[in-house]
């Protein structure tokens, strides 16, 4: 799922880098997808790993 979430963030980083920013609601979807996702699942792996 989260890299489901992940490879639609590069999506949406690929239209922004091609068109631009054609609307600002765009771009907090694509930080989350990018760089929140991805620290969350580093974070379930290490606390995963100290059960």
């Amino acid at each position: 799922m989260a890299l489901s979430l992940f490879i639609g963030g590069l999506g949406r980083l690929s239209n922004i880098l091609e068109f631009g920013l054609v609307d600002d609601q765009v771009l907090p979807p694509t930080i989350i997808e990018l760089a929140i996702v991805p620290l969350l699942v580093f974070w379930h792996r290490r606390v995963a790993s100290q059960s």
